[in-house]
This record gives C-alpha cells, structure tokens and sequence, in this order.
C-alpha cells in the first residue's frame, strides 16, 4: 500500500462531521457487532456441558469480540491479523502499518473502506483460527430469514409471474422483460441487512413483486443506462455473463431468477456467480448461501408447505441442473473480500481480472461493489460514471485481451455517486435528505469504454 494507490478524489472518512461514515462508526457498526457479541454468547450459552473445550474457546472468542467492540466505539488503532487459513494476512497488515505510519491507522481517521473492511476481516479472522467455531457464521440466521422469514410471499410470488415467462416458447416483449429483470436485480438490493440493524424491520417491504410495483418505482431510479445494457446484452448468443453478488436471501434469488432467464432465452450457456470466501458485511452471499437458498426452493421448510410453492421448486430444480452441469460456476476469490477498490484488481489479483476478461458482460451487484468500482471518494456527482472507474476494465496488462463491459446495479447507501445529469442532486436534496444513503433511490450505471479495445 503506497500513496500511488489513493483515489484522485478525497476519501470518505468517518472523521468528516455529519457524513455517512461518521453515523457508520459512531451508531451502525457498534450495533451489527453489539448483535454479533450477543448472538455468539448465546451460541456458547448452548453448547453442551460436556463439550468443556468448545465452550473454553468460546469464551475467549467472547473476549476478542468485546475487546474488539470496545476498539471500535473509543477509535482505537487497529490491531495487526495473525496468521489463518486465507492468503491474505500479510496484505492486510502491511495496509495496516501503512495507515499507522500516517497516524491514521484508526476506524475513523482511516479510509472508510479500509476500516469498515477491516472489522470483518477481523470477524473472520476469529473463527479461522479457532478449533471448534472454524465454521461459525454470525449472520447465517438473518440470512436464512431474508428468504424464509416474511419474504417468502414475494418469492412466490416472483415465481408465479415469471417462470411462465421463462417456459413460454413465445417471447415478443424480450427487451421489456429484461429491463423489468434489470431493475427487480436492483431493487432486490434494498434488502441490505448490514444497512437496516433493527432486528425488527419488516423487510417485505423493500420487495417490488409486481411489474407495476417495478414501473412505479422509476420515479427513484436516478441514474438509468439501462437501454445501453439492453443494446449491448441483445447482440449476445450462448455467452458467459458473471454476477459478482451482494447479499444473500431474497436479493440473491432475483438474480438467480433473472439467470435463468438469460439462459433460457439463449444470451447466455455459462452464468459465473461471484461470492464472498467468509462472512461479509452482514448479508453477502457466501457459496454455501447460494447452495442453500437453492436447495431451500426445492425443498421449502414445512413452514412454508401453506404456499403453492411449485414454481419456485420447478425453477430451483433446474437451477440445480445448471450446477450439476457445470453451466453455472460457483467462485469465490479472496479478492472480493480485500479492501482495494476494483481500480487496482489487475495489480492485486491479476488472475481473477484475466479470468474476467473470458466473460462476455459482469453485474455488479449492490453499494459496496459500486463503491469498489468507483473507488470510495467524493467525486463531483456529475462526474461521468465511466471516468470514475478509473483503469478498471483497460485490456488485461500481460497479454493485452479486452475486458468486459461491465454494468453497476446499486441503491445508494452511501456518499459517494457519479454519473447523475446536471441538476439531479439539487432536487433531491429538496425531495429527501438522505437520498444518498437511505437505499431509496437506485442507479443502473454500464462502462463500455473499452469495448473490444485491445492494450
């Protein structure tokens, strides 16, 4: 880490008074890992008496995780990851002797991007190291919730509206569908545990089931290329598309919906789907999220058995048939869990950006990909989008194959945002304060810039 890597734009930084950061560091990030600490006494609570040094080592994760709250609340430098099973310890230290040579190497003086990141990794870390937690997740009942809860309404009902679609040999409105596709994707996004901390919020409420829900939610799409990625998507016969995915549970099957589509209706033979490699953020999708959002949809828990539930199982039964086939592939590069924005991956990891380039279009999904892709600065709103991807999507550096277009789908839920027509800002400040970071308002951004471009 070096100076040469910072963005053209300052950082967003929980220093800056009245930001989004600074209400991160100071009330939503105390209360997910207040809810972590609690979640995880209670999961020790329950282990069985006789298990002396499992409980033993709860306990001491118990003390690293107050220890680690305590950091936190008073900004407290960070302290260095010892050594686990994920190759990238020595990264991640280096970075953290970087923000302390700067005297900056707290939650709030340091990039928000690097510290948020941070605290997961560190989460992570915990477990990895341990002997009996090693496959402990502290989110896995609110993810598993976020498809079974509440949500399972819209699930089916998504299925009864669209896997008739997906059936019909018959499709004269391919273009109205697939903007309908783009934006359940993006809305799906609303659903962001790591952004709603009350344990009691209603999240069928952020779920658009219908078209007609769909329609009128353009009014709070503010940035919207999404004909551009129609364009683009509708000259594509039997090609890879990769979703790089956000949280799991309800949003993770409208992108899975919306694969099979793309399958059945002949742009796409191969859908790589992109995971988290640990428990990230609250709700990402992890491989084994993926694998059990679909296993649940064949066979939903008796609780739901009220539900006309045979669409979704058809739809998940075939799901199942890509996997087994190999037509969809499951990957999960420790790179997506780094604290580098996207700007630097062909540096970091320049085998997953060579893998990338074999795809013929990526969807990134949600506010921390777009974040990544943008790098995490305050760039000018007006800024246009494919500027503030910097070299993200240049030509492979060692051989010089073009990199796919790349499209961002993303409510906003931070303070950081590019592409917007002159004006837009201005009226929403006056609509609703908190629009860039509320997860109301929606943006479908596409680079193409570098379409068939070769270095």
């Amino acid at each position: 880490m070096n100076e040469s890597l910072f963005p053209p734009k300052p950082f967003l930084r929980g220093v800056i008074q009245n930001s989004f950061a600074e209400d991160t560091f100071d009330r939503r990030l105390p209360d997910i890992f207040s809810q972590i600490l609690e979640t995880f006494k209670e999961a020790v609570k329950n282990v069985d008496l006789s298990e002396i040094e499992k409980i033993k080592e709860g306990e001491e994760i118990t003390k690293k995780l107050e220890n680690l709250l305590d950091d936190l609340k008073n900004d407290r430098e960070f302290n260095e990851i010892s050594q686990d099973e994920y190759e990238d310890c020595e990264e991640w230290n280096d970075c953290i002797k970087f923000w302390k040579n700067r005297n900056e190497g707290t939650y709030k003086k340091c990039s928000w991007l690097f510290a948020e990141s941070y605290l997961y990794r560190v989460l992570a870390n915990y477990f990895s190291i341990s002997k009996y937690w090693k496959h402990y997740d502290p989110f896995i009942m609110k993810k598993e919730k976020s498809l079974i809860g509440n949500t399972w309404k819209s699930v089916v009902a998504m299925a009864n509206m669209i896997n008739p679609i997906i059936n019909s040999n018959e499709d004269n409105s391919l273009r109205s569908t697939f903007l309908s596709f783009l934006k359940y994707s993006l809305w799906g996004n609303q659903a962001d545990l790591s952004l709603h901390t009350n344990t009691k919020t209603n999240l069928t409420d952020f779920h658009k089931i219908t078209l007609d829900d769909i329609k009128k939610s353009d009014d709070n799409l503010i940035s919207d290329d999404s004909s551009k990625i129609w364009d683009y998507i509708s000259t594509l016969k039997g090609k890879r598309i990769d979703f790089i995915l956000d949280n799991a549970g309800y949003e993770t099957y409208n992108d899975l919906v919306f694969a099979d589509w793309l399958m059945v209706k002949g742009f796409a033979s191969t859908i790589v789907w992109h995971c988290k490699r640990i428990p990230w953020y609250v709700s990402d999708t992890n491989i084994k999220d993926f694998n059990w959002i679909i296993n649940t949809c064949i066979n939903p828990p008796d609780s739901l058995k009220d539900f006309d539930n045979s669409n979704v199982i058809e739809m998940a039964k075939r799901w199942k048939t890509y996997l087994e086939n190999g037509q969809w592939i499951l990957n999960d590069d420790i790179f997506w869990t780094s604290n580098y924005p996207f700007w630097h991956m062909a540096k970091f990891a320049p085998k997953l950006y060579e893998y990338l380039s074999d795809s013929s279009l990526l969807i990134f999904k949600g506010d921390m990909n777009y974040r990544k892709t943008v790098y995490d600065c305050y760039w000018p709103f007006t800024t246009p989008f494919v500027d503030t991807c910097g070299n993200f999507g240049k030509p492979v550096p060692s051989t010089g194959k073009p990199f796919p277009p790349f499209a961002c789908l993303r409510t906003c839920k931070a303070d950081v945002i590019s592409g917007l027509a002159e004006g837009v800002s201005e009226k929403l400040d006056k609509k609703c304060k908190e629009w860039l970071v509320n997860g109301k308002f929606g943006i479908i951004q596409f680079n193409d810039r570098y379409l068939n471009k070769k270095s």
